[in-house]
């Protein structure tokens, strides 16, 4: 019985994940379509399911990092500098 219990909250539990993760990816599939672009700069967009396994990784591994930092994860990647942004602006005018 209790074993029973246990494989039912084991279930719900990835089926919620599984959830917040097609969310999470759709999400970061509109931001990522919405961003100004600049001349002839192209967008790629990479099958579902890979994008989905991707932002699943990255929600799991942000998690474990949060609840488990004795764990030593590598930290996440830095997203590079929008072109188009204020502080790349800046620096190419070189003010401060």
């Amino acid at each position: 019985m209790i074993w029973k219990i246990l494989k039912s909250v084991f279930a719900a539990l990835s089926v919620t994940m599984m959830m917040l993760a097609a969310v999470y990816t759709v999400q970061s599939r509109d931001a990522k379509s919405s961003e100004p672009r600049w001349i002839g700069d192209s967008y790629e967009e990479k099958p579902f399911l890979l994008e989905y396994a991707a932002t699943r990784q990255e929600l799991l591994m942000g998690v474990l990092r949060e609840h488990f930092p004795e764990l030593n994860l590598p930290q996440p990647e830095a997203e590079p500098v929008n072109p188009l942004s204020l502080q790349a602006l800046k620096s190419r005018n070189g003010s401060n």
